[in-house]
């Protein structure tokens, strides 16, 4: 009983003690004055690493490796039989796809 006592005297001594600070203008400054110098940055640094990526994959044709993956993958898939499939196998897919699926959405609404 105490505590929620002493809660409510807490809260409404800050009510009642409230102080605004005037901004000033003070915000904006500081907004303008931040470094752009590092996002710049970033961004090369993001476009110098998709290009290495391109070039390894072009360098190693990487398009022979997938094509190859993809027939094995649909080959595996095309001779296994629906009793071989384990239920928590397909259970655990099922999960792992759906939360993929919602949160896929709900990162679409943000």
């Amino acid at each position: 009983m105490t505590d929620n006592r002493d809660d409510i005297l807490v809260r409404k001594f800050f009510e009642e003690n409230i102080k605004e600070i005037e901004d000033n203008g003070f915000s904006r400054r500081v907004m303008h004055r931040l470094p752009g110098r590092a996002s710049r940055t970033n961004r090369i640094w993001t476009l110098l690493c998709a290009l290495a990526g391109i070039a390894v994959f072009v360098i190693f044709r990487g398009w022979e490796y997938l094509t190859v993956c993809f027939y094995d993958v649909t080959a595996d898939i095309s001779t296994t039989e629906v009793q071989q499939i384990s239920p928590v196998t397909l259970g655990i897919t099922l999960i792992v796809l759906t939360v993929l699926a919602i949160n896929s959405y709900v990162l679409s609404e943000e």
